[in-house]
């Protein structure tokens, strides 16, 4: 079975970057455990904004690449807006997200006095 390059260019990418993205310290400094916990959460958060953020943009590589190689296929064509329209709605729906889970932990933070 031949595993499409996309897929292997998007694995490449998440192999290399994500030791990067978890090394960072995940538990700060403090002996205050709802800030360690709010902080928990936020970095993983910011883990899965990245890994689907780079979802999104290989999505949107490879469907400009279906996109320019359809040849005048319709059904290629359409395949190709539908793959564009379906990666934008979800690197909207992540960026909301990621904006959500930022308000709310700093309201946590600021509300647990860290």
């Amino acid at each position: 079975m031949r595993v499409p390059s996309s897929i292997k260019l998007l694995s490449a990418y998440i192999a290399t970057t994500t030791p990067l993205v978890i090394s960072s310290p995940t538990f700060a400094a403090t002996t205050d455990g709802s800030a360690q916990v709010v902080n928990f959460i936020t970095n993983m958060i910011n883990i899965a904004t990245v890994i689907a953020g780079s979802a999104a943009a290989a999505c949107l590589v490879w469907c400009g690449f279906a996109y320019f190689t359809a040849g005048g296929d319709m059904g290629r064509l359409e395949r190709a807006k539908g793959i564009f329209k379906n990666a934008i709605i979800g690197l909207v729906i992540v960026l909301a997200a990621a904006v959500i889970v930022n308000v709310v932990s700093t309201q946590a933070t600021s509300a647990f006095g860290g």
